[in-house]
């Protein structure tokens, strides 16, 4: 046989060959066709009726912002079958939580249009620069009466595009980050803008925001009751300005978190004094090393609401603030049910421990949790823990000692 006639021969078998290969392939489509048949017909799921199976589906997906990821509800159910993916596209509450970490307008238009009239929870993560976030924040912004949580961080965050949607008259917490150090400040006027228009906000957190001061009006008056300076639950990481309380009046605050990164002690109690808010939870960071227990003192008066309080202290201001509890006769802090505080300096802790026995022993009935956590807090002895512990036994909770090792519990 030639060579010519052995290339027409290859030609003619690489022919057959691809059109073999879309016979295979048509009849891989027409098996898996066959197949989502008949697991629609053995699905007991497609043959409940939609509010049913669709409730179902409901319990499957996140409660709280994530990527869209195809083995994660809601997009996994897309991919089962015909039936599920049909469930799953008639179900707005599966497409109500939404996180996006990489810039895909295109995306967040599609996933929001799923969700029709439903409450929204939205997550927005521009790591690659304003723009791109500045466009996905234009595009929450049409949804803007639907939102009800909102996350936005960005490497220098821009509050200029939500001011410009108006209002948010149902969005009820609001967190707001910058995923960089050393970053522009934000306008406290800007922030005041944002909050007075959504007139429902409940929560607001400040993430590693630095602010500038060009507020020259009186305090403005907000209706927030939560206000966080971080997302950690550790005050030592409130690392956000804080003296965003100078010029805001809170009168339905009742928890706030902050490190007193800026905010004067003077200034804080003036915003208290201002605000009279019904405090319930008060923490305050490394910051609050600085002030002396005259000023806590003149603070939690102020709020006598306060029931749960996290505290970095240092030693004289502790001596101060045990001795005030162990008085059967003070009047500070009266609802207190939890004191959580924080040591972080390197020389030892000295407690007088007779009184810390003494305060929690007259505050017994009312306080219920005690926490002294540092790596340098003085051991209390075997028979102050005896004495701890007997507490304890009556209900009370008590941690003192590091991060790791509990005296009470050893």
């Amino acid at each position: 046989m030639s060579v010519q006639d052995l290339e027409t021969r290859i030609e003619v078998l690489s022919a057959e060959i691809e059109r073999q290969k879309e016979v295979l392939n048509q009849l891989e489509r027409s098996k898996r066709a066959a197949q989502r048949e008949l697991n629609t017909l053995r699905d007991p799921i497609a043959h409940l009726p939609l509010e049913i199976s669709s409730e179902i589906f409901r319990h499957c997906a996140p409660a709280f912002p994530r990527p869209p990821n195809p083995r994660v509800v809601p997009m996994l159910l897309l991919n089962i079958c015909n039936a599920w993916s049909t469930i799953a596209l008639s179900t707005p509450a599966l497409w109500v939580t939404l996180a996006i970490h990489n810039p895909c307008d295109e995306l967040l238009q599609i996933w929001l249009q799923r969700a029709r009239g439903y409450s929204l929870s939205v997550k927005l993560m521009g790591m690659d620069g304003t723009r791109e976030l500045n466009k996905e924040i234009t595009t929450v912004g049409k949804y803007s009466k639907q939102l009800k949580h909102l996350e936005i961080y960005g490497e220098e965050p821009d509050l200029d595009p939500f001011i410009a949607v108006g209002s948010f008259p149902h969005l009820e917490t609001l967190e707001i980050g910058c995923l960089e150090l050393d970053i522009d400040e934000v306008s406290i006027t800007q922030i005041i803008h944002l909050l007075n228009a959504a007139t429902n906000l409940v929560e607001l957190t400040l993430h590693n925001i630095s602010t500038f001061l060009d507020y020259n009006k009186e305090p403005a008056l907000l209706r927030i009751r939560s206000l966080k300076f971080g997302t950690s639950t550790d005050p030592a990481q409130h690392n956000s300005h804080d003296d965003f309380l100078e010029y805001v009046s809170l009168p339905g605050l009742t928890t706030l978190l902050l490190a007193f990164n800026v905010i004067s002690p003077l200034d804080f109690s003036l915003f208290l004094e201002r605000s009279s808010p019904p405090l319930q939870r008060l923490g305050l960071g490394p910051g609050s090393y600085e002030i002396t227990f005259d000023y806590l003192d003149r603070c939690f008066r102020i709020v006598p609401s306060l029931r749960h309080l996290e505290l970095h202290i240092v030693s004289t201001c502790l001596g101060d603030l045990l001795l005030a509890l162990a008085s059967s006769s003070s009047e500070l802090l009266p609802n207190l049910e939890s004191l959580e505080m924080r040591y972080h300096l390197t020389v030892p802790l000295p407690i007088a421990y007779e009184v810390l026995l003494r305060a929690l022993s007259v505050r017994r009935e009312r306080l219920r949790r005690f926490g002294l956590k540092g790596e340098n807090v003085d051991d209390p002895g075997q028979e102050v823990c005896n004495a701890l512990k007997r507490l304890a036994a009556d209900g009370m909770e008590i941690y003192i000692g590091s991060d790791d090792y509990n005296f009470i519990s050893s």
